[in-house]
Protein backbone atom coordinates (compact mmCIF):
# COMPACT_ATOMS: atom_id res chain seq x y z
CA UNK A 1 0.00 0.00 0.00
CA UNK A 2 1.28 3.37 -1.44
CA UNK A 3 0.61 6.48 1.27
CA UNK A 4 -0.16 9.37 -0.50
CA UNK A 5 0.74 12.78 0.39
CA UNK A 6 -1.44 16.13 1.05
CA UNK A 7 -1.88 18.26 -2.37
CA UNK A 8 -3.94 20.86 -3.16
CA UNK A 9 -6.03 20.59 -5.98
CA UNK A 10 -7.61 22.71 -8.62
CA UNK A 11 -11.13 21.26 -7.67
CA UNK A 12 -10.94 23.25 -4.26
CA UNK A 13 -12.56 26.56 -5.07
CA UNK A 14 -10.90 29.64 -4.01
CA UNK A 15 -13.25 30.88 -2.06
CA UNK A 16 -12.87 28.06 0.55
CA UNK A 17 -9.30 28.48 0.98
CA UNK A 18 -10.28 31.79 1.54
CA UNK A 19 -12.95 31.42 4.05
CA UNK A 20 -10.40 29.35 5.89
CA UNK A 21 -7.84 31.75 6.52
CA UNK A 22 -10.20 34.55 6.84
CA UNK A 23 -11.94 32.61 9.78
CA UNK A 24 -8.47 31.52 11.16
CA UNK A 25 -7.44 34.96 11.51
CA UNK A 26 -10.65 35.92 12.43
CA UNK A 27 -9.99 33.56 15.72
CA UNK A 28 -6.76 34.56 16.36
CA UNK A 29 -7.86 38.50 16.35
CA UNK A 30 -10.69 37.26 18.71
CA UNK A 31 -8.46 35.07 20.43
CA UNK A 32 -5.84 37.86 21.13
CA UNK A 33 -8.31 40.35 21.89
CA UNK A 34 -10.01 38.22 24.48
CA UNK A 35 -6.83 37.68 25.97
CA UNK A 36 -5.56 41.26 26.67
CA UNK A 37 -9.04 42.51 28.34
CA UNK A 38 -8.77 39.10 30.81
CA UNK A 39 -4.95 40.37 31.25
CA UNK A 40 -6.89 44.37 31.90
CA UNK A 41 -9.30 42.88 34.80
CA UNK A 42 -6.79 40.77 36.00
CA UNK A 43 -4.45 44.03 36.62
CA UNK A 44 -7.65 46.51 37.86
CA UNK A 45 -8.37 43.38 40.13
CA UNK A 46 -4.58 43.45 41.79
CA UNK A 47 -4.84 47.17 42.09
CA UNK A 48 -7.67 47.15 44.08
CA UNK A 49 -6.85 44.00 46.04
CA UNK A 50 -3.78 45.85 46.90
CA UNK A 51 -5.87 49.33 47.45
CA UNK A 52 -8.29 47.09 50.09
CA UNK A 53 -5.22 45.93 52.00
CA UNK A 54 -3.60 49.63 52.60
CA UNK A 55 -7.72 50.32 53.81
CA UNK A 56 -7.38 47.53 56.03
CA UNK A 57 -4.90 48.71 57.47
CA UNK A 58 -5.98 52.29 58.01
CA UNK A 59 -9.10 50.60 59.55
CA UNK A 60 -6.91 48.12 62.08
CA UNK A 61 -5.23 51.58 63.26
CA UNK A 62 -8.38 53.25 63.62
CA UNK A 63 -10.19 50.80 65.56
CA UNK A 64 -6.64 51.11 68.15
CA UNK A 65 -6.98 54.38 68.55
CA UNK A 66 -10.87 54.60 69.03
CA UNK A 67 -10.24 51.67 71.83
CA UNK A 68 -7.30 53.67 73.49
CA UNK A 69 -9.72 56.76 73.49
CA UNK A 70 -12.64 54.45 75.25
CA UNK A 71 -9.79 53.70 78.04
CA UNK A 72 -9.20 57.12 78.45
CA UNK A 73 -12.69 58.08 78.54
CA UNK A 74 -13.26 55.52 81.27
CA UNK A 75 -10.52 56.86 83.48
CA UNK A 76 -12.18 60.25 83.13
CA UNK A 77 -14.80 59.45 84.31
CA UNK A 78 -13.28 57.54 87.13
CA UNK A 79 -11.17 60.41 88.22
CA UNK A 80 -14.40 62.72 88.34
CA UNK A 81 -16.55 60.06 90.40
CA UNK A 82 -13.32 59.95 92.59
CA UNK A 83 -13.39 64.18 92.70
CA UNK A 84 -16.93 63.96 93.02
CA UNK A 85 -17.16 61.19 96.27
CA UNK A 86 -14.24 63.30 97.85
CA UNK A 87 -16.24 66.39 97.95
CA UNK A 88 -18.97 64.86 98.99
CA UNK A 89 -17.66 63.67 101.63
CA UNK A 90 -15.90 66.61 102.41
CA UNK A 91 -19.26 67.82 102.59
CA UNK A 92 -19.51 70.75 100.27
CA UNK A 93 -22.02 70.67 98.46
CA UNK A 94 -21.31 73.24 95.54
CA UNK A 95 -18.39 70.67 94.26
CA UNK A 96 -21.54 67.74 94.19
CA UNK A 97 -23.57 69.93 91.76
CA UNK A 98 -22.73 69.70 87.94
CA UNK A 99 -21.79 73.35 87.21
CA UNK A 100 -25.11 75.33 85.70
CA UNK A 101 -24.36 78.26 83.22
CA UNK A 102 -25.52 81.24 84.94
CA UNK A 103 -27.94 83.25 82.72
CA UNK A 104 -27.63 87.23 82.01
Amino acid sequence: MQREEWHLDKKVPIAIIGAIVGQTLFFVYVGTAWKTNIEGRVVALERTDAGQATHETRITVLEQGVLRIREDLAEIKALIREATSAAAQSGDPSSTRPNQKSSP
